[in-house]
């Protein structure tokens, strides 16, 4: 999903919840990864997903996925 093709631009929650209806997810099941706290983490957050900012809150996709499988 990219936000400029439908003119809702992050943070705005509706474009988080749009990429989760695409992919068949509630927002509670979603994690999305960005390099802005505003834009990225709480945008998603205030979509009701769970957020991390990268590389601060994990340092790389393998710290992503090994979070991800703790989780379940």
């Amino acid at each position: 999903v990219i936000s400029g093709e439908l003119e809702i631009e992050k943070p705005d929650p509706r474009i988080f919840r749009f990429a989760c209806d695409q992919l068949g997810v509630a927002p509670e099941q979603a994690i999305h990864m960005g390099d802005s706290v505003r834009s990225d983490v709480e945008g998603a957050r205030r979509a009701g997903c769970l957020a991390w900012r990268f590389p601060h809150d994990v340092p790389s996709f393998t710290e992503a996925a090994a979070r991800i499988l703790a989780q379940r």
